[in-house]
C-alpha cells in the first residue's frame, strides 16, 4: 500500500511540475516574447519560481501559483504518507 502512495506522489510531482512549467513558459512568452521564452526554458528554475507570482501581482491570477506550488505540497503529503506506512 506504501507503494502505491509513493506512485501517486511522483505521478503528483511529474505532471504537476511540467503542466506549472508549461503556463510559466506561457505567461514568459505573453509578456516578454519568444527570445525571453527560449532563455527561460534554461534557466527552468527561475522560471518556475518568478513567473507564477508575477501572475499573481500583474494579474491576480492565482491558478499557476496554485497548479505549481499546490502539485509540490500535494505529493508530498502523498510521499509523507507512504513513509509514514512503511516505518509500520
Amino acid at each position: 500500500m506504501a507503494k502505491i502512495f509513493y506512485g501517486i506522489a511522483i505521478i503528483v510531482w511529474v505532471v504537476g511540475g511540467l503542466f506549472g512549467f508549461i503556463l510559466s513558459l506561457g505567461i514568459v512568452k505573453a509578456n516578454l516574447g519568444i527570445v525571453a521564452t527560449v532563455i527561460a526554458f534554461f534557466i527552468a528554475p527561475i522560471t518556475f519560481t518568478f513567473a507564477p507570482w508575477y501572475e499573481v501581482y500583474a494579474h491576480s491570477n492565482w491558478q499557476v501559483i496554485i497548479i505549481n506550488y499546490g502539485s509540490a505540497i500535494l505529493g508530498g503529503i502523498f510521499a509523507v504518507i507512504s513513509n509514514a506506512m512503511e516505518d509500520r
